[in-house]
């Protein structure tokens, strides 16, 4: 469904097209309980502990469905980060930075390098360099509305488009700044598919105020001269700048290669579990954990190293907007449930004697 059958669709159950029931509801009030109740969706199919039924993500086909077009799989090395993190012995770990639209875990895999039968172990490390292109949000405080329409993001090396104000940006005439963002980092994430690439504000040590950070990984043979957004004040590209060029050691894939599952374990365990013999990690079942935007897999150096992290997670949902013309992207199946938990979250606001029924009445379509 459209974001503009939505509005009508809710009004309906609201008993408001063509009267004057309830005071009148603001196009921009609708699309921020429409979000609300979005979000809500979201956390109880996700977790089995937060709905009647006791059921969590694919623990019944339902709750498969219900999210299955917000699973996202992302993948790269496992870095080292020596120059910001700690490194004491019971404290090797590599980190995968999470990415940008990442909500839950599903699962993680690693590939890890293992000694196997050799007498000895001695990984040696190399390094990766990315570069990190940034655009400054404040460039949208001035915009006019031929502006909106027209702006563009691109690759200066491959001329393609990151990303097109037709996706969004074009139906403005004024917009606030936090929805450019969600709106430039819903499609530039979408465009790269796989790849950890786009950020806001923050990339590893790395942090930059109100920039959506583009983190290239510097390849042999693979140019790379940055990107454009266009100006259409000036009708001219204007290159990103250059925010900082950054080094980070990983161990590449050596000796006896292995692909494992994790183990996830809490702060307040994991030191106390790498100090005993039958918990530590292991390299067909490592340890991890999550801290700040970051998921780290324990290592034992003598033994083995992780080397990449692939992580399959619950990716944040698009921010419907009726002016913007951005309609939800879970499964149609799901959209008239999300109406009608709408409609009870206003119900309830107005204090109508239709509350209760309608409750129940969501929750049997639940």
């Amino acid at each position: 469904m459209l974001i503009k059958e939505w509005h009508i669709a809710l009004q309906q159950e609201l008993n408001k097209i063509n009267s004057a029931l309830y005071d009148v509801l603001l196009p921009q009030e609708i699309d921020m309980a429409f979000n609300k109740n979005i979000e809500m969706f979201i956390n109880q199919r996700y977790d089995n502990k937060s709905n009647r039924k006791q059921e969590g993500f694919e623990q019944s086909q339902k709750r498969t469905d219900d999210l299955k077009s917000l699973v996202r799989v992302m993948k790269g090395p496992g870095l080292l980060g020596t120059s910001f993190q700690n490194s004491f012995s019971y404290d090797e770990r590599t980190l995968f930075p999470l990415p940008q639209d990442y909500r839950f875990k599903v699962a993680a895999r690693v590939k890890t390098s293992t000694k196997g039968c050799a007498t000895s172990f001695a990984p040696s490390s190399s390094a990766i360099t990315y570069k990190l292109w940034g655009i400054n949000l404040s460039i949208f405080e001035t915009f006019t509305a031929a502006q909106y329409n027209n702006f563009q993001i691109r690759d200066k090396d491959t001329g393609a488009i990151v990303f097109a104000a037709n996706s969004g940006l074009g139906n403005y005439t004024y917009v606030d700044i936090d929805t450019i963002k969600d709106i430039i980092l819903d499609e530039s994430i979408a465009y790269y598919k796989t790849e950890n690439m786009v950020f806001f504000e923050r990339f590893l040590s790395e942090v930059y105020k109100n920039n959506i950070i583009i983190a290239v990984r510097q390849q042999t043979g693979v140019p790379d001269t940055g990107y454009q957004y266009y100006n259409q004040a000036t009708t001219s590209w204007v290159d990103f700048t250059l925010l900082t060029t950054l080094a980070e050691n990983y161990y590449p894939l050596q000796a006896t290669v292995n692909v494992s599952s994790d183990r996830s374990v809490t702060h307040d365990t994991v030191y106390a579990m790498q100090a005993d013999p039958f918990n530590k990690t292991v390299y067909d079942f490592p340890l991890s954990f999550f801290e700040n935007d970051l998921y780290y897999t324990l290592y034992d150096k003598n033994n083995f190293v992780v080397s990449e992290v692939e992580i399959t997670y619950i990716r944040k949902p698009k921010t419907v907007s009726y002016y913007a013309d951005i309609s939800c992207d879970l499964p149609v199946s799901t959209h008239q449930e999300i109406i009608s938990m709408t409609a009870q979250y206003f119900l309830e606001a107005f204090e109508a004697a239709r509350t209760q029924t309608h409750k129940e009445t969501v929750l049997t379509t639940e």
